[in-house]
């Protein structure tokens, strides 16, 4: 597939037809399962029917309320921190602290990339110089983040990383109290990152 894909940006050594973004390959599927329409969607190849979902009470989902996709450039703010102008822009939208959060399943390329997305947000001196909000979200819940290992001790598979980040904060949610918030964050190389908001139905 590779070799009949141009590069994402010339002269930039991006991975071609391996993005990791949320809603692509095997991952579609698993949105698409919540997704029903009667109307013709111009932006598909084909038109969607409405598709009853039966679920059972012991099958983990969620709602996807919302989501916020940041690149930077790289040269400036580092490769892996667009996570870090995402999530505050998200939680403000919905007027939400850190602490209103249950879950945060952050990937982790690697160990410190987590660690320098998580010291920006701790800064309101840096949200509101880079960011550009003023918002005070609070202390950082350390002990909500990963609670069951992150991709440096599960692995992140390349072209799956979003989907396994977000169908393990799934199924973590599922075993929370109904209304329980979850914030899913992964970086992407060239300087991007996709962040979502799910809450626990």
């Amino acid at each position: 597939m590779a070799t009949r894909l141009p590069p994402n940006v010339l002269h930039h050594p991006l991975s071609r037809g391996l993005g990791r973004r949320f809603f692509q390959g095997g991952l579609g599927l698993h949105l698409r399962s919540f997704v029903t329409t009667t109307k013709p969607q111009p932006s598909l190849n084909h038109n969607l029917k409405s598709v009853p979902l039966v679920l059972t009470a012991d099958t983990a989902h969620a709602e996807l309320l919302d989501f916020e996709i940041a690149a930077v450039d790289h040269h400036v703010d580092g490769l892996l921190m667009a996570p870090s102008f995402a999530i505050p822009r998200l939680l403000s939208r919905h007027k939400l602290r850190y602490a209103d959060i249950a879950l945060w399943e952050i990937h982790e390329a690697f160990a410190a990339q987590v660690l320098a997305n998580v010291a920006a947000l701790e800064k309101p001196d840096w949200i509101r110089d880079r960011v550009g909000l003023s918002s005070d979200f609070g202390p950082f819940p350390w002990d909500r983040v990963n609670p069951n290992g992150g991709s440096v001790a599960i692995g992140h598979p390349f072209a799956a990383t979003g989907a396994r980040d977000l169908s393990q904060a799934v199924k973590e949610l599922w075993a929370k109290p109904s209304g329980s918030l979850a914030i899913v964050s992964v970086c992407a190389d060239g300087g991007h990152g996709t962040v979502a908001l799910l809450r626990r139905p």
